[in-house]
């Protein structure tokens, strides 16, 4: 009798009682006995027959029914739980059917995983008994799937048809009102109790393993969310207390947290700017990384899952960054701080695989703009200084010792290179990053006065110039490449640093000149006439005597010295030969003296080509000017001073009256037709190749970067006046 009172006392509890998990409630309570309810509404009771002789001990027994009812409302908490997994089997020493442990637990809120039929049995003596249940389960993969996938979308459902069934109800009957109302509570707690299962979920939502829950929490999410639209929509009618009951806001303020607490937990780890500065960059892309694959999938596409995730790390790094120190920080600090934007953007906002989820003109900027140039700035500043530092140690030539300093312009290339672009890599922007650059102009200048004055004192270092030559040429060949450069700013830079090259040359050169001068003397006079092999032999030896000591320099830096060395001799050649020392008065020695002309061409030339001249041209200038010694016709006399004047446009009308001059037999006649037809044909002349200039002072000075000081001069030599 006392186990059939009990009965009617929780037959007459809250339908939703019975409807959420009341197999399991009494279960709980009753040991092996097996229950089956089929609730709908508010007047419908349940009918349970257990048997006398079940071995299960008595069950506690309730002073009144609202204690009964208490105890199954805090036994309910658990069962939302029991839904998303799949339940223990029964203990082994619990005493049940065999056939009941076979079966599933039924749903904790409103269902059950199977259906169960509870069957009726009389006995003689009258009493009744629980049959063994007949089960019709699901396939159990299946239903552990299910169950695992979908758990919480399916609690919400359910918890949902109840809230409908309630509040469709409509009775003025006063029992049925305080029926409603502990329906109602009953009905919030459940959705108390889905709402921490959904916000556990949520907060898990970066697990790898938490995937199939997240998505079923998600849909969950979604359905309460279309609920509460209906609600809002139907005005006028009562409506739940807990609606709205926006869990989508839940659900953004809860993924706000995980990204704070993420962000806290590097903080606390915090070993130095350093670490810092790798864990934070890294936890955001790692983390984005995982929303990207694997997190969207469980979100529909309105939720802009990737772009809510990488505003919050945004939000929250940006919030990290602002509060640091602004004013007074040492460089250290500026740099770190530049870091963590670069790294940022480089391996987040930019990264290949997760530039095309992120929204990142739709971020804020990290730090105020004012702070950020500031902060470039500083460092921009700061390394100008570090740099003209180094530069101001190449600037001077001599240490404490009054050694030659071994530091070059090589090293400065190199120094600006590597400044320049570390700044480019760290502020993301060539274009502030070529402030380093800009300080080589004033570099340059300081440079050539300094080896200027520093060679004007000095007489033996050639072993150093020779590095101050190789660091040079770097230089320019830096310069040259530096696209960015408008073309002008290039040439300006150019031409000061072919003016420091000049000055290396000039050294070199001088020296050799100075050695060459007693071969010089020689050239175009009666005795080279008359011993011509054996001077243009003491020529030659000379020259390779002067040019061995060279051989070390750099490649291309020899180059430009034998070419530049070839160019003066050259030079040097045309001027003894226009001195008129020699004179030829009769046809045999002018052809001697064409062909001698010739035979010195070939020989110089062949010898500087070899030793690494690029100045083939020069061979072609002494060949043209022996035509011109040669010729006997006036007529053809001017039609080869035409052809020299075409290929060298630079030839001087006092030029060609000095070759003229080296032919005795030329008449006065001959010479005002010949420079008739000078003046007629530098008029209407349009060579559409002419030779590099040789002959006039004003090509020498076009031609800056292929001459030096020494040309210049022996260039108003062969040009007085």
């Amino acid at each position: 009798m006392w186990l059939s009172a009990l009965v009617a006392v929780l037959s007459d509890a809250p339908g939703s009682a019975f409807g959420a998990g009341s197999s399991e409630v009494l279960s709980r309570l009753l040991g092996n006995a097996q229950t089956s309810a089929s609730h709908e509404g508010h007047g419908k009771s349940l009918a349970t027959a257990v048997s006398p002789h079940s071995p299960c001990p008595p069950p506690r027994l309730y002073e009144s029914k609202d204690q009964a009812e208490g105890q199954i409302t805090a036994s309910s908490s658990g069962l939302l739980k029991a839904n998303r997994t799949q339940h223990e089997p029964p203990q082994e020493n619990t005493e049940m059917p065999p056939e009941a442990k076979n079966n599933e637990t039924l749903g904790a809120v409103g269902g059950s995983t199977g259906t169960t039929v509870i069957k009726q049995t009389s006995k003689v003596s009258g009493s009744s008994e629980v049959a063994s249940p007949s089960v019709k389960p699901k396939k159990k993969d299946e239903g552990k799937q299910k169950q695992k996938q979908h758990g919480l979308a399916e609690a919400s459902q359910k918890l949902l048809k109840r809230e409908n069934n309630l509040f469709r109800s409509e009775s003025g009957n006063s029992k049925h009102q305080v029926v409603h109302r502990k329906d109602e509570e009953k009905l919030k707690m459940d959705y108390k109790t889905l709402e921490l299962e959904v916000s556990e979920v949520i907060r898990k939502s970066l697990d790898d393993r938490n995937k199939e829950t997240l998505e079923s929490a998600v849909n969950a999410i979604l359905q309460e969310e279309e609920q509460d639209k209906h609600w809002k929509e139907a005005a006028g009618k009562e409506r739940p207390s807990w609606r709205p009951i926006k869990w989508r806001e839940m659900h953004d303020m809860l993924l706000e947290k995980v990204v704070k607490n993420r962000m806290q937990h590097v903080d606390e780890e915090e070993l130095g700017p350093e670490t810092l500065k790798w864990e934070v960059c890294n936890l955001i892309q790692n983390d984005m990384f995982q929303v990207v694959r694997n997190v969207q999938g469980c979100y529909p596409p309105e939720f802009d899952i990737c772009n809510v995730y990488a505003q919050l790390y945004h939000q929250a790094f940006s919030a990290k960054l602002r509060q640091l120190p602004r004013h007074n920080i040492p460089i250290e600090a500026c740099i770190f701080i530049l870091k963590q934007v670069r790294d940022y953007s480089n391996n987040v906002l930019h990264q290949e695989e997760l530039e095309s989820y992120i929204k990142s003109e739709a971020l804020d900027p990290l730090l105020p703009a004012e702070y950020l140039e500031s902060l470039e700035e500083q460092y921009l500043s700061h390394k100008e200084n570090e740099v003209n530092t180094l530069l101001s140690n190449v600037l001077n030539l001599e240490d404490e010792s009054g050694k030659m300093n071994k530091a070059t312009a090589l090293d400065v290339k190199q120094l600006v290179d590597e400044v320049m672009k570390g700044a480019m890599v760290l502020l993301s922007n060539r274009e502030k990053a070529q402030r380093i650059l800009y300080l080589l102009p004033n570099f340059l200048t300081r440079y050539n006065k300094s080896i200027e004055e520093f060679l004007k004192n000095q007489q033996s270092i050639t072993e150093i110039l020779k590095a101050h030559l190789s660091g040079i040429k770097e230089l320019r060949n830096y310069i040259e490449e530096r696209d960015n450069l408008p073309d002008d700013v290039k040439a300006v830079w150019l031409s000061t640093a072919a003016d420091i090259r000049d000055s290396c040359h000039k050294y070199f050169l001088s020296r050799i000149h100075d050695n060459l001068k007693v071969n010089y003397r020689k050239l175009w006079t009666p005795d080279w006439f008359l011993q011509h092999h054996e001077i243009i032999q003491e020529l030659e030896d000379q020259l390779n005597q002067n040019i061995h000591p060279l051989k070390d320099l750099n490649s291309a830096c020899l180059q430009e010295l034998l070419s530049q060395l070839h160019f003066e001799v050259m030079i040097e050649y045309v001027r003894r030969m226009l001195k008129r020392k020699l004179k030829l008065k009769n046809k045999d020695k002018q052809e001697t003296a064409a062909g001698l002309l010739c035979e010195d061409s070939f020989r110089i030339n062949t010898l500087f080509i070899e030793n690494g001249s690029d100045k083939r041209w020069l061979c072609e200038i002494l060949p043209k000017v022996s035509e011109v010694l040669k010729e006997q016709d006036s007529d053809i006399l001017e039609l080869e001073i035409c052809a020299l004047l075409k290929d060298h446009p630079d030839l001087t009308e006092r030029q060609v009256h000095s070759i003229l001059q080296l032919r005795s037999n030329t008449s006065c006649a001959d010479k005002r037709m010949i420079t008739e037809c000078y003046h007629q044909s530098k008029t209407n002349i349009s060579s559409s190749d002419p030779a590099p200039p040789f002959f006039c002072r004003e090509a020498f000075v076009l031609q800056q970067d292929e001459n030096t000081s020494r040309a210049f001069t022996l260039c108003a030599i062969l040009c007085p006046g």
